[in-house]
């Protein structure tokens, strides 16, 4: 198994395998020259020529399977990427993060599906996501709770990935010559029911004239080509469309746990999200965040896990590649939505934040009276 570098599933994949031909290659040039000097010998041409034979094909063999080991294993790649969401004790909602795509997007997605489902809102406050763990009165151990919010949270986490897969491969596919051939198109009616056991994807995705919100909408002429619609206080409708490759398939295993088998390889999407908290800078939840009282906000740690297992046909397919490299692009539009590291240096953040320092400090010199963080911290301790 390999971790993936910076690099794509699909490009580091294929420069392993031109590697791998480009070393049998120079394997099969070397075993020439060398069958041809061993020719020239006398004593070996008294060998059977059977013993030779089987000798040589032994031979073979063993630097074939050699060279090809490490291709081998390099077949199953994994990347993590980690970002985080913010949560208010205060309204026991989640906070967008502005220019953070994932934060707005599921945000948007919880407060939608709120507005349309009021017994979703109802499960979502009374667990709580700051209810991470009970505690037992008399033993006083601590054991994980099982919250209907972090189901919640799965799903529209879950439904972010099915958005984020049907806009990439869309678009992709729209750039690639003639690729109607070549690709089919699942709408919500065919995707497998168990996809449908993701509240959040039911609800967003069902038809506009089976919704309230959306009734005068699918009255419309041109109903069936709205693909978004946002009506009222938020109530929101998406119609799913995912474009695949022939005979690809997506089947969901479990809440935030996607797979897509296609003919060179299986793709496995799953969200990782265990209550545990992360920290960001203090600085960054009130001045970007606008934090209106201190310790007001959580910072919980979610990811994504994305595991990528090629096929033994891929390594000697002729098939056009171009088909299949919208993992690639996949996985960098997943890292530039989701990844906390990532954000933070598109935002500048620490440049940024090196200049609020120094305003503090230089408002500190001129005016002894205004308090540094440090002490704000000490203050709010005590």
């Amino acid at each position: 198994m390999s971790t993936t570098s910076d690099h794509g599933f699909v490009s580091q994949f294929l420069a392993n395998r031109s590697w791998l031909v480009e070393l049998l290659l120079a394997a099969v040039l070397m075993d020439l020259g060398v069958h041809l000097l061993a020719a020239a010998v006398p004593p070996l041409a008294q060998l059977s020529h059977w013993f030779v034979l089987i000798m040589g094909i032994l031979f073979l063999i063993g630097s074939v399977f050699l060279l090809s080991r490490r291709n081998f294993k390099s077949r199953h790649y994994v990347r993590r990427i980690d970002g985080f969401i913010t949560f208010s004790r205060s309204s026991l909602q989640l906070v967008p993060v502005r220019r953070y795509y994932f934060s707005e997007q599921v945000v948007s997605y919880l407060e939608a599906a709120f507005i349309e489902n009021s017994a979703l809102e109802t499960l979502w406050k009374q667990s709580s996501l700051a209810k991470q763990f009970d505690v037992n009165e008399d033993s006083g151990k601590m054991t994980r709770a099982v919250l209907p919010a972090n189901l919640l949270l799965l799903e529209a986490s879950e439904y972010y990935l099915l958005s984020r897969l049907s806009l990439t491969l869309t678009d992709y596919f729209n750039r690639v010559p003639n690729s109607e051939d070549f690709t089919i198109s699942l709408s919500r009616k065919d995707v497998p029911d168990v996809l449908l056991e993701n509240r959040i994807f039911e609800l967003l995705s069902r038809p506009m004239d089976q919704r309230p919100a959306f009734v005068k909408n699918a009255s419309q002429p041109n109903a069936s080509k709205i693909v978004m619609s946002v009506q009222g206080k938020g109530a929101r409708y998406e119609k799913f469309d995912l474009i695949l490759p022939r005979r690809a398939s997506i089947q969901r295993l479990g809440p935030g746990n996607v797979t897509i088998t296609t003919e060179l390889f299986s793709l496995n999407l799953r969200i990782l999200f265990g209550g545990t908290n992360t920290v960001v800078s203090p600085k960054f939840e009130e001045v970007y965040m606008g934090e209106s009282k201190r310790n007001d906000f959580m910072q919980f740690q979610i990811g994504v896990r994305l595991e990528v297992k090629f096929r033994l046909r891929s390594m000697i397919s002729i098939k056009s590649w171009r088909f299949h490299k919208w993992l690639d692009v996949l996985l960098d539009r997943i890292d530039a939505d989701l990844s906390k590291d990532r954000f933070f240096r598109d935002i500048n953040w620490e440049s940024v934040e090196t200049m609020l320092i120094c305003q503090k400090q230089m408002e500190r010199a001129s005016n002894p009276s205004v308090k540094s963080d440090q002490e704000h911290i000490s203050d709010s301790k005590n």
